[in-house]
């Protein structure tokens, strides 16, 4: 479970870098109806009602709607994003990123269906566990992102070691926007 979250953590990541907001929210909402998909093949029993489909498919469409304008500036080559990161074929590259991240989500969903059906067990030791091994593979995952991210491999530990700093308050003057570590340990607070 915990790689699979993982995974989806860090394709959402690179992903949503290069995607809209709105466009971002609603292409993550693809793990509703990918879920729906895998539990019919992977749990046949599972059985859902009309407006649960209906659902489904709203969101499907609403997905669909929103990528047309990108088919459409790359067809006829035009708009003002085609030559940018969240336009043109990168864009449409980066949304494919940002909905192959629902994959592993929905079958990390299933796998716990699958796994933890009619077992009694406490949903905060599950959950401690489940954040343990995210956490464990999103530390290897850092190494691959940080190129993609145009951080530098021999940077990462300087990097992990300023972010801790920040955490906990303390300001690094020689780095830009660091004067916003004040509040950090507040926000980061109020966001768990």
């Amino acid at each position: 479970m915990g790689i699979m979250d993982a995974t989806c953590n860090i394709l959402t990541l690179f992903g949503a870098a290069h995607t809209a907001g709105p466009m971002t929210v609603l292409i993550v909402q693809a793990a509703i109806p990918l879920t729906m998909i895998c539990t019919k093949i992977f749990i046949r029993k599972t059985k859902y009602r009309l407006f649960q489909y209906i659902g489904a498919a709203v969101i499907f469409i609403g997905i669909v709607i929103t990528l047309v304008p990108s088919f459409y500036e790359i067809i006829t080559g035009t708009g003002s994003s085609a030559s940018t990161n969240t336009g043109g074929w990168k864009g449409i590259l980066w949304k494919a990123v940002l909905l192959l991240s629902t994959v592993p989500l929905a079958f990390s969903s299933v796998y716990k269906q699958l796994a933890f059906n009619g077992m009694e067990m406490d949903v905060f030791w599950l959950s401690f566990w489940v954040a343990f091994y995210q956490f464990l593979f999103g530390l290897i995952y850092v190494v691959p992102s940080a190129p993609a991210q145009g951080v530098s491999i021999t940077h990462i530990p300087q990097n992990l070691v300023d972010g801790g700093l920040c955490l906990v308050g303390k300001v690094n003057p020689t780095i830009k926007g660091d004067e916003n570590c004040k509040e950090a340990w507040y926000l980061v607070g109020v966001y768990l």
